[in-house]
């Protein structure tokens, strides 16, 4: 018996290095400056510069409060406003990271919406955050935007390239709905820190 339980230790124990080998988790933020952090979103990421946001210092340590509290990883969620979003299904509650779920969810809830209903509809505290814009580094107005939604993504350089398939599948759901849907990613990277 004790063979086994040591064999699958170290099976886990080499299936956990494996994962994280191969999907580069917990990558260092080894960037300097503006131009190869843009540079690495734009070409490895296929990201939309002109989509990208970060907290500003003001913001930062609640931001990242709220995002442990509320067990978000890639997926902050689908707004009306800065104030209103749509509720999460119980599935993916269950789940946040589960990228099948969160875009099976984004397709049932938005796609179902002619008009906000209540019952679909919860506050949202991203009103209570201040955001930047990566490019020009202005304050980020998510009420500037008409379109009907507005779906946030939440990126950062440690996650490696694990959700990078989830990324472009939501890039593509929102190119074919690019008329009623505006799509934003949230850097957590320390964009402050960069140069030039």
């Amino acid at each position: 018996m004790f063979i086994i339980v040591v064999c699958l230790s170290v099976l886990v124990s080499a299936c956990k290095l494996l994962v994280v080998k191969k999907y580069k988790f917990n990558q260092k933020f080894d960037f300097t400056t503006k131009a190869a952090y843009f540079g690495y979103l734009k070409e490895k990421k296929k990201f939309n510069l002109e989509d990208i946001i970060y907290p500003d210092s003001a913001s930062v340590v609640n931001f990242f409060a709220s995002l442990s509290l509320n067990k978000i990883t890639v997926y902050y969620g689908c707004l009306v406003n800065d104030s209103v979003e749509l509720k999460k299904s119980e599935l993916l509650k269950e789940n946040l990271s589960c990228a099948g779920r969160i875009l099976a969810d984004i397709r049932t809830r938005a796609g179902v919406i002619q008009r906000v209903d209540s019952n679909l509809v919860q506050r949202s505290g991203f009103h209570r955050y201040r955001f930047r814009s990566l490019v020009s580094g202005r304050v980020f107005n998510l009420n500037n935007s008409e379109k009907k939604f507005k779906i946030l993504l939440v990126y950062g350089h440690s996650l490696g390239t694990y959700f990078d398939d989830y990324y472009r599948e939501v890039y593509r759901y929102y190119q074919k709905y690019k008329n009623y849907i505006e799509l934003y990613i949230i850097t957590l990277d320390p964009v402050g820190t960069l140069s030039g």
